[in-house]
């Protein structure tokens, strides 16, 4: 991925009744400091070919072009929707009450989870092969905060990844309103990338 250009696309909330607050729109703290951390490694590595677009932003023929990094969920992040439905894609997530839940015992003190997705980008075509990067918390932008960390950290080891990437589960604790260790709950090679009709 690295030594292609990179987009990183990263959430906005867009309400309309908001604008009167702030014309511009919102980003959470998190997701800001989700990209604080990226353009930081990308600066101690000397990596400079890339850019920031909220996800509003983004031409549809830059999505075939680039490599992507999505910064921030589906909620907010409209392309980590899109490209999500795109993906046949079994990504750990809880899904019942015997799962792990985020937890805050108060304001930014608790514990978050966080996915990390390395994908074929499901807008590129096979002979141009580009890569698609998800990072997102699962209640707060202190997980995407905690993805950032991790893979630029290598909390998550590339080279577990199967050739068609992979998919990770992790716990951060959050103390002082700072995501601390990272801990790694489940990780899946992903041998075959299969995409699902639009819809």
């Amino acid at each position: 991925m690295l030594g292609q250009r990179i987009t990183i696309v990263t959430s906005i909330f867009e309400d309309p009744t908001k604008r009167e607050f702030e014309q511009s729109g919102l980003i959470g703290v998190g997701d800001a400091r989700a990209l604080a951390v990226l353009e930081s490694w990308f600066k101690s590595i000397r990596f400079g070919d890339y850019e920031i677009r909220y996800a509003h932003q983004v031409p549809g023929e830059l999505l075939n072009s680039s490599n992507l990094i999505c910064v921030g969920g589906p909620d907010a992040n409209s392309i980590t929707r899109d490209a999500l439905n795109r993906l046949d894609v079994s990504t750990y997530t809880p899904r019942s009450p015997h799962d792990p839940r985020p937890s805050f015992r108060m304001r930014g003190e608790g514990f978050d989870y966080c996915t990390l997705g390395f994908v074929s980008n499901p807008y590129s075509n096979e002979h141009d092969k580009k890569w698609l990067l998800f990072l997102f918390g699962h209640t707060s932008g202190y997980g995407t905060w905690a993805a950032a960390e991790a893979v630029t950290t290598k909390a998550v080891r590339m080279r577990k990844m199967g050739p068609g990437g992979f998919s990770a589960f992790l716990r951060t604790e959050v103390v002082r309103e700072r995501p601390q260790q990272v801990r790694l709950l489940d990780f899946r090679p992903i041998n075959v990338i299969s995409r699902a009709e639009p819809g």
